[in-house]
């Protein structure tokens, strides 16, 4: 029989089993990127599951969320304010990525079931916390066609778009080798202006570079008005570390031994997630810092893991 319990923590939850549901939406869904979410103490993090006997069939992540620093997770900052009330979040909560949790395989009625289990659920703790609803925020086209299907009271609104970069060829030059000629001419000048910039580049692990990278990226939310507390965005990297190591590259820029710029990504899948970039304004060269380390770095990156 199909029925929904509540985790208060996805360590009762096992990761295998998780992951399996996850695969389709990727990394931002995924056991390990939610578990270094739970840890941000200013929200309080709650798992639907779907279980039939000891089978996962289903789930659905919820957040009731006390503070938020992020104007893009701020339901009354999105789509022209019209969700000023308060509200609790589907999902996930970080990434700008979100979608819908089932087995893969499920027939088509049998996956509709399990989803209006879940969203049954969803009205539990909408209720007890006295709140407006529930959002599925920066949900994938999929997950918001099947939501829509079956909640003819919900209307997606489209807030924002995901970009992926498909990797044609074997390399690097291969990659080089598709772009139009402009584009071909103005990739090489760029990376030959860092070549000749002084910079060292390199990879490195986010355990040895965090804390390192937290004033940087501290540089880029002031510069593009986001909060930019260096301690909290300090946290927040620690937390990655932590929890996230095995899956994080970064890309680094380096000024005499001073990191001076960076982007952070993580490998899940056949994908490469970029995460977020930091940069120490002061000390760049005009070498197009921005498009090496978070474009052409990862993109040879990818090539040679496959």
């Amino acid at each position: 029989m199909l029925e929904v319990r509540a985790a208060a923590s996805l360590g009762e939850v096992d990761p295998t089993r998780w992951d399996r549901l996850a695969a389709p939406a990727g990394f931002y869904l995924s056991h390990p990127w939610l578990q270094s979410v739970e840890g941000d103490a200013s929200a309080r993090a709650e798992y639907l599951l779907a279980v039939e006997g000891d089978a996962l069939l289903g789930a659905l992540p919820v957040y009731d969320v006390e503070t938020e620093h992020n104007d893009f997770y701020r339901p009354a900052s999105l789509v022209d304010g019209r969700w000023r009330g308060r509200y609790l979040l589907a999902g996930a909560r970080r990434g700008y990525a979100n979608g819908v949790l089932t087995e893969p395989g499920l027939a088509p009625a049998r996956r509709r079931a399990v989803l209006e289990a879940l969203l049954e659920a969803l009205r539990a703790p909408v209720t007890a916390r006295r709140v407006d609803g529930a959002l599925f925020l920066y949900l994938d086209t999929p997950g918001a066609a099947c939501l829509s299907a079956l909640d003819a009271t919900g209307r997606p609104l489209l807030t924002a778009a995901t970009t992926a970069l498909d990797l044609p060829g074997r390399d690097f030059a291969d990659y080089l080798g598709s772009r139009p000629g402009r584009n071909r001419t103005m990739v090489r000048k760029e990376l030959a202006a860092f070549a000749r910039s002084g910079l060292t580049a390199g990879e490195e692990r986010l355990a040895d570079c965090w804390e390192e990278a937290a004033p940087l990226l501290a540089q880029v939310q002031a510069r593009y008005g986001h909060p930019a507390e260096v301690a909290h965005l300090r946290a927040l990297l620690g937390r990655q570390a932590a929890a996230l190591d095995r899956y994080a590259v970064v890309f680094s820029a380096r000024d005499g031994g001073r990191l001076v710029g960076f982007s952070l990504l993580y490998a899940w899948g056949d994908g490469l997630y970029e995460r977020m970039v930091g940069f120490d304004y002061a000390r760049l060269r005009d070498a197009f810092e921005y498009f090496n380390l978070a474009v052409y770095q990862p993109l040879a990156y990818a090539y040679r893991h496959g």
